[in-house]
């Protein structure tokens, strides 16, 4: 071969080279605009939903009738749906899985609904927020729990991405119980800011998932709740590997940790969907189970596994018992199978 025919290749391969970067990068920009927009345009629903112009009939009859459409569709949420179930089903106790589908996403309608409802509060003392009072009751053993909530008991609240979290936060700030909840800020997400606004509105503090420890055993110590969502995994904190409904799944530890530093329970609660009270009108009911606490000993790891797989327990029961509400569109098993 001729140097002037290798010089030519060369030119040519290291052309071909920079065409696909250069190729590359406006994709990437493409995908970045993109992006961008569809968080303006979210942004932009999201604070039409809250501002009182749409009514709350007009969102939930919308998005029912748009649950067929969205069933057609091979969304990410539906396929992640799918998975989770193959993984699953038979330890969650669910025979049909074709109709779960479909009771998930009906339950995600009424739970969004809740959510607008929630974000036209003004204030914590909204009277028009009375109608939180008014659709949610407790069982006797949640009514226990709440009394010495209000009564300045500190607890870890812990509970699961099933029912609506939100709610509950809301109906026991409503109550009176003083504290807040840990979540994960999403900083260029707008959905992530539209709940952050309705938690303040509804008088719930949040801390973020990255704050010190100290932050939340102050609040403990002063006689608050400390809320926290450890069904799924938690990205950037300790996580521990531990069965979850019979899959190895990533579990955070931080339950676990605030109640050994803190001696203070870990007190599962869950506000689950129910059929309407027809003295009261109720629609939604909340749970409790008996509390986990930390036991002092000379093998804490072994003690937070312990704890962990308690709680574990729980949320495995209430998925059990309300299939259909618990958040299966979640990547729960997805670091798990990851680092297998």
């Amino acid at each position: 071969m001729e140097p002037h025919e290798s010089l030519e290749r060369a030119s040519g391969a290291g052309l071909s080279r920079l065409r696909r970067v250069e190729a590359s990068q406006r994709q990437a920009q493409r995908n970045h605009a993109w992006k961008r927009s569809r968080r303006r345009l979210r942004a932009y629903m999201l604070q039409l939903l809250g501002s009182r112009w749409v009514p709350l009939w007009l969102v939930r009859g919308t998005l029912r009738a748009a649950l067929p459409l969205v069933r057609r569709l091979d969304l990410r949420a539906r396929r992640v749906l799918r998975a989770n179930l193959v993984l699953a089903q038979s330890a969650a106790g669910v025979a049909d899985a074709h109709a779960l589908e479909g009771q998930v996403l009906a339950h995600a309608i009424e739970q969004f609904t809740n959510w607008v409802r929630l974000s036209r509060t003004r204030h914590p003392n909204d009277p028009r927020a009375a109608w939180i009072l008014d659709e949610v009751r407790c069982s006797p053993a949640a009514e226990a729990v709440v009394a010495r909530l209000v009564a300045g008991q500190p607890a870890i609240i812990a509970t699961a991405h099933l029912g609506d979290w939100e709610l509950l936060a809301a109906y026991l700030a409503r109550r009176g119980v003083r504290g807040g909840v840990v979540v994960l800020d999403r900083r260029e997400d707008p959905t992530s800011a539209w709940l952050t606004g309705l938690r303040t509105r509804n008088g719930i503090p949040t801390h973020a998932h990255d704050a010190p420890p100290r932050q939340l055993l102050r609040a403990l110590a002063q006689g608050q709740v400390v809320g926290l969502l450890t069904d799924l995994e938690t990205p950037r904190s300790e996580q521990l590997t531990l069965p979850f409904l019979g899959v190895p799944a990533l579990c955070a530890v931080a339950p676990a940790g605030l109640a050994r530093l803190s001696g203070v329970p870990i007190v599962p609660l869950v506000c689950v969907r129910a059929r309407p009270d027809g003295q009261t009108g109720a629609r939604w009911r909340v749970e409790a189970t008996e509390s986990i606490t930390w036991t002092q000993s000379e093998a804490p790891a072994q003690e937070s596994e312990r704890v962990l797989r308690a709680l574990n327990a729980v949320y495995e029961g209430w998925i059990r018992q309300w299939p259909e509400q618990w958040a299966w569109h979640q990547p729960r098993w997805r670091g798990a199978m990851k680092a297998q």
